[in-house]
């Protein structure tokens, strides 16, 4: 059995983050906003943990400490991760309620 490097909340559910269902992604250049680590839920599911979460770093180092699956050094980030991350933006731009007035003024 695998260690645990950390634990997600979704939907109500915590997920047990391990080397075994999670997976470093890091980009080169103007791409590292991509940079994620991907947690799979399942066979064709998961989860994406990007690297503007507060404790992504802490995270995505732990997970290289205990041989989690790292791909590096990739030159330009998938279509899947492309659309999730737009999506996920999206999402916390419309449920925010912290944008200054200002901002919503024009």
């Amino acid at each position: 059995m695998s260690e645990i490097i950390g634990s997600l909340t979704s939907g109500g559910n915590e997920i047990e983050m391990t080397s075994e269902n999670v997976t470093l992604y890091r980009h080169l250049g103007r791409h590292a906003v991509y940079d994620h680590l991907f947690v799979s839920t399942g066979e064709a599911s998961g989860l994406y943990l990007w690297n503007s979460h507060s404790q992504y770093e802490e995270i995505a180092t732990r997970a290289l400490e205990l041989g989690a699956t790292a791909h590096i050094n990739i030159q330009e980030p998938a279509a899947c991760d492309v659309r999730n991350l737009i999506a996920s933006a999206s999402t916390d731009i419309d449920s925010s309620d912290s944008f200054p007035q200002s901002w919503l003024q024009g």
